[in-house]
């Protein structure tokens, strides 16, 4: 019991660190007037164009990769912490790819949104390759949810993509950036109700093997 509470506790305490990572980041980003912090560097910027200086960008993309990273080592774990593919092969796939993304960004700061989806889309997907087990541990209620929260994300990444909606007439209101915004906090949302199911419930798959 002591294990199974040690285990929960470490895990949500690393699901929280990843999610609130990502959103701290973001909305240092989005809410400070970079242009009067540094008005040298935002004059090579258009008045009518957002600008963030590429430390902060660097930043805000590198945590995401991070933030990925450790749900995996936390809600991923409890799920499939217990099988050889996670620990051999998934969980060092996942980092793997955060840190090669995170030296591929500082390298090319300007990177085409597309290759930045799909960076992220195969590091969120990899749990694809532990279907089986993922079906054989989650009820068919919590791999709803699982499933629900990966749509949502894939979602928001393919708004951002394509830049939609871009309607004229909300145009000041909700555009691409903020249905990117919209699908993550959908994603978050069903990995937290997930989360807490699995601690709630108390036998951590983790463990049980």
């Amino acid at each position: 019991a002591a294990s199974a509470a040690a285990v929960g506790l470490t895990s949500a305490l690393t699901f929280f660190t990843g999610v609130e990572g990502i959103l701290a980041v973001s909305g240092i980003m989005h809410t400070t007037d970079w242009r009067r912090r540094h008005p040298e560097a935002a004059r090579t910027t258009p008045v009518d164009k957002v600008f963030h200086p590429n430390w902060i960008r660097l930043l805000d993309y590198s945590m995401i990769f991070i933030g990925i990273a450790l749900i995996y080592s936390s809600l991923g774990f409890l799920v499939m912490g217990h099988s050889l593919l996670f620990s051999h092969f998934i969980a060092p796939l996942v980092w793997t790819s955060a840190v090669v993304g995170i030296v591929a960004k500082a390298i090319a700061i300007n990177t085409a949104r597309w290759i930045e989806a799909t960076a992220f889309l195969m590091q969120g997907w990899a749990c694809i390759l532990g279907y089986p087990i993922i079906r054989s541990v989650l009820s068919p209620a919590q791999w709803a949810i699982m499933l629900s929260g990966g749509i949502c994300f894939t979602l928001g990444v393919i708004a951002y993509v394509f830049q939609w909606p871009d309607f004229e007439w909300h145009r000041e209101l909700f555009r691409a950036h903020e249905a990117f915004h919209l699908g993550t906090i959908g994603g978050f949302a069903c990995f937290t109700v997930l989360m807490r199911s699995l601690l709630l419930a108390g036998g951590l798959p983790a463990l049980a093997h």
